[in-house]
């Protein structure tokens, strides 16, 4: 298992910055995910571990090992670098076989035949495809065609896998089965894994950790849930949001009762809640970001039937909006609702999802929801607790609870 530490590396295309100063430690045995839109510079960030782009500035360190470093004028070409990767395409050789596709960088190293063909053998075990040695790619499913590519990234033994978006070209459904076998192999050869992925899904499913990568830089590191629940800033949460998040301008005010509430920036006589915290930000600009399951929508004035009915005394009730589109899916429904000018999406079940109709006007009560300082754009106060809060952030990035989950 290899420890994978990444120093302040910048790296360019011509004048274009893809990494600014991008810094991250990946532990020994750890699967990490990078996640973040197209042209963030995930793959960059493979590029630079593999050899493949070299930086302008930064250290890289594999294990104990330096393979990169612009003050010392280390470059360790990428045969010598102990990298295997996995690329977004399959990047298979038609006209060879399964066993010779697999072989192909041991003969490129001159291993002699005999020496060649247990190693195969073992690579083709590992992602059970033992008994394919003959046959050509065209012959096989998206699937087993990612899995060659996998064997043949295996084969040399690598301290280090890189996987580069090698689920997109399958469809969903092969998908889901892929990452489950994927995640099994990762824990059985216990290898040291970086994944980069733009589906938020994919990388919550295979991640021990999170890296939100956003215009070159780091934004995020932490457990899936955590990130899900607290993302730091408003870029993250955009990122992370279901669908029908929305985020909310207003002003922090306090109430008769002692409490602190968000005044719309639309509309001042409504308010929105907010978690309890140590802190006062009375008067101070916020963006409330709401996700659609902390809205329950009540038809015709009925009792809420959303997740954030059962009486939360954080939720505020009362928001008149009028539907403008219904979305069904089978257990709950989504809803296009309008207010203050503005569209939202929000989820109806049970007797709520029954009776929504278009134009039909209904109340929602919204639960409280992560609060973010409108001018830093980072997070004040979490939803999930004052533990997830930006001001007293996790200092190792949810090492340490990886380390028990791990041990």
């Amino acid at each position: 298992m290899t420890e994978v530490t990444i120093s302040d590396v910048t790296l360019c295309y011509g004048p274009v910055a893809a990494l600014r100063g991008f810094t991250l430690r990946v532990e020994p045995g750890e699967f990490m995910v990078l996640v973040g839109a197209s042209g963030s510079g995930k793959t960059s960030v493979l590029r630079a571990i593999a050899g493949l782009e070299q930086p302008v500035a930064g250290d890289i360190v594999l294990g104990s090992r330096s393979v990169f470093s612009s003050t010392h004028q280390i470059d360790v070409p990428p045969a010598k670098r102990g990298v295997g990767m996995v690329f977004q395409s399959h990047a298979l050789y038609p006209h060879m076989t399964v066993a010779q596709n697999v072989g192909f960088p041991l003969s490129t190293r001159h291993w002699p035949k005999p020496r060649q063909s247990p190693a195969i053998a073992a690579a083709l075990e590992t992602v059970e495809l033992a008994g394919f040695e003959e046959r050509l790619p065209r012959e096989l499913s998206g699937g087993q065609r990612q899995r060659v590519a996998l064997a043949r990234a295996l084969i040399s033994q690598p301290s280090l896998l890189l996987f580069d978006e090698p689920l997109s070209s399958v469809d969903a459904k092969l998908r889901v089965s892929l990452r489950a076998d994927l995640k099994r192999l990762q824990r059985r050869i216990d290898a040291t894994s970086i994944y980069v992925t733009h589906d938020i899904a994919e990388a919550m499913a295979l991640g021990d950790r999170i890296t939100v990568v956003s215009e070159g830089t780091v934004q995020q590191v932490g457990l899936p849930t955590q990130v899900y629940a607290a993302p730091e800033t408003l870029a993250v949460a955009a990122l992370f949001r279901a669908r029908g998040s929305s985020q909310i301008p207003g002003v922090v005010a306090d109430t008769k009762d002692g409490r602190q509430v968000v005044r719309l920036e639309r509309d001042a006589h409504r308010e929105l809640p907010i978690p309890a915290n140590r802190s006062t930000y009375s008067g101070q600009p916020v963006v409330v970001n709401i996700r659609a399951q902390d809205v329950a929508i009540a038809a015709g004035g009925d009792a809420a039937g959303g997740d954030a009915a059962g009486g939360d005394a954080a939720a505020t009730a009362g928001f008149p909006v009028t539907v403008t589109a219904r979305h069904p899916h089978g257990e709950r429904d989504w809803a296009t609702v309008r207010a203050h000018g503005s569209d939202y999406e929000i989820v109806a079940r049970g007797a709520a999802q029954r009776h929504l109709e278009l134009g039909q006007e209904v109340r929602v009560s919204v639960a409280a929801g992560n609060v973010y300082d409108a001018g830093t754009e980072r997070l004040l106060v979490s939803s999930s607790g004052p533990t997830e809060t930006a001001e007293h952030p996790s200092a190792d990035g949810g090492r340490s609870a990886l380390a028990g989950a791990r041990s």
